[in-house]
């Protein structure tokens, strides 16, 4: 078991990190105008609502046993703002099967260069029902909601820290494919390397399985808490389609090797290889002129392997409605007043 004292000294590490990344990163170099059109003096805020697509497996080889949920809360509310190259967005439950009694909390930040990019996401779920387990029969969502097992004590949270670098940095705009400092002129891609380090834990006041457990389990043994690390190496790239002046069609995509790591007890047994592989994607739909932006995203992950290797693990996929408009930021240092322009 890794000593908690240490894990928060590493993550301690890697805030300092962001901050020394957002004060020393590198200037937007050279590129192509005929390509892209950036804005200098950016300041975007701008309103999303999205629904998650989100599953938590848990695994006790031990007990042979696994159960699959998913959250009550299926759609957030929330608000971003873009400044230079800086991203800040937060949201909350906006809607929950269950009179609000599930929530969820998200906070993101991002630092976006024109030859990479590294962001930060923390996630924060509370209120769980139960879809699936080989402890009783298989539940259809179909079922009305008062008859489908909730878990209003069962939560999940999770810390995710990734970065990849882009090739084609003088054509291809990622600024302008999945954000909203620049617009992208003419149809052009990247490759993209990168790496992923995603922290997760989940827990609940009785066991992670289900009640069914509880009363065949004694006491000191009932599967309450675990976390765990996946850290992956991944390869692709983006390819942004242009078409009616401010109108693209924008597409990103990698293969990621990951290794798991249980941070806690193994309640898997004699486990298999702690390797896998997935992909991570992410499509958009947007309009950008100079003054506004709005669109459509879908955003996920799938894994070739089921994960048994860990206590548990998650998948996910996001649908996004986003609206925001663009203002420019004139500073005067004479009599330090700051301007804001259309």
């Amino acid at each position: 078991m890794i000593n908690r004292l240490y894990l928060m000294k590493f993550f301690l590490v890697i805030f300092l990190l962001l901050g020394f990344i957002q004060n020393y990163s590198q200037s937007t170099i050279d590129h192509d105008t005929n390509y892209i059109q950036t804005f200098e003096k950016n300041f975007y805020p701008y309103t999303f609502i999205n629904t998650r697509n989100y599953y938590i497996s848990i695994y006790d080889n031990e007990h042979n046993a696994y159960t699959d949920y998913y959250p009550d809360a299926f759609a957030s509310f929330g608000v971003g703002l873009d400044y230079k190259w800086m991203t800040l967005n937060y949201s909350v439950s906006l809607i929950s099967k269950r009179d609000r009694k599930g929530k969820n909390v998200n906070f993101g930040y991002g630092i976006t260069r024109r030859k990479f990019r590294v962001s930060m996401l923390y996630q924060n779920y509370k209120g769980f029902s139960q879809y699936h387990t080989n402890l009783r029969d298989t539940i259809s969502f179909n079922l009305p909601d008062s008859v489908v097992p909730f878990r209003p004590n069962l939560k999940n949270q999770s810390f995710q820290l990734s970065s990849f670098y882009m090739f084609n940095n003088k054509r291809a705009s990622y600024r302008s494919a999945f954000l909203y400092f620049e617009k992208q002129l003419k149809s052009a891609g990247s490759f993209t390397v990168g790496s992923n380090l995603y922290y997760s834990k989940v827990e609940a006041e009785k066991s992670l399985l289900g009640w069914q457990l509880d009363t065949i389990v004694p006491e000191e043994e009932i599967f309450k808490k675990s976390s765990n690390i996946n850290i992956s190496i991944n390869g692709g790239g983006f390819y942004t389609f242009v078409f009616f002046k401010n109108f693209h069609l924008s597409a990103y995509g990698v293969l990621n090797i990951y290794y798991a790591i249980d941070l806690d007890e193994n309640r898997s047994g004699e486990s298999s290889s702690p390797w896998g592989g997935g992909i991570d994607y992410r499509f958009m739909l947007g309009y950008d002129n100079n003054k506004i932006f709005a669109g459509i995203s879908l955003a996920g992950n799938s894994f070739s392997k089921n994960n048994i290797s860990n206590s548990f693990s998650t998948n996910y996929a996001i649908f996004e409605l986003y609206f925001g408009k663009r203002f420019n930021l004139h500073f005067r240092r004479k009599n330090k007043f700051i301007d804001i322009e259309e």
